[in-house]
């Protein structure tokens, strides 16, 4: 899509107020949908908040995602390599164990026909 053909981006003010953040969301995953190379890897839902614990030293999503690398274990087809796919399915699974099911993460891509390497294999 051009420019021309994206609807006009308004200010909210106290007579019209923004969206909600989980219509925000909504809005921005439905984009993503639709556009080829916009990937969104969002540490939860738009009506979730996203957890922090001392004991991780930072939020549940991070956790996760850092021990999915470590020791390669979001590499689910045993690659060597960590693709898109593979992180959004580790991380979709593990921040829901790590926060009692209280915090989801998603994930959108507009073209994951496309292997998106996020860590290359080791030689």
């Amino acid at each position: 899509r051009t420019a021309a053909a994206r609807p006009p981006v308004q200010t909210p003010t106290p007579a019209a107020p923004g969206p909600t953040p989980g219509q925000a969301a909504r809005i921005l995953f439905q984009d993503a949908g639709r556009d080829d190379g916009i990937t969104i890897l969002a540490a939860c839902r738009g009506d979730e908040a996203s957890w922090e614990s001392p004991a991780w030293g930072h939020g549940a999503f991070t956790a996760a995602l850092l021990e999915g690398f470590s020791g390669r274990k979001a590499d689910a087809d045993g690659d060597g390599a960590i693709d898109l796919a593979e992180l959004g399915a580790w991380a979709a699974v593990r921040v829901p164990q790590l926060t009692s099911d209280q915090q989801h993460p998603e994930v959108r891509a507009g073209d994951l026909d496309r292997e998106v390497i996020v860590v290359p294999a080791t030689r």
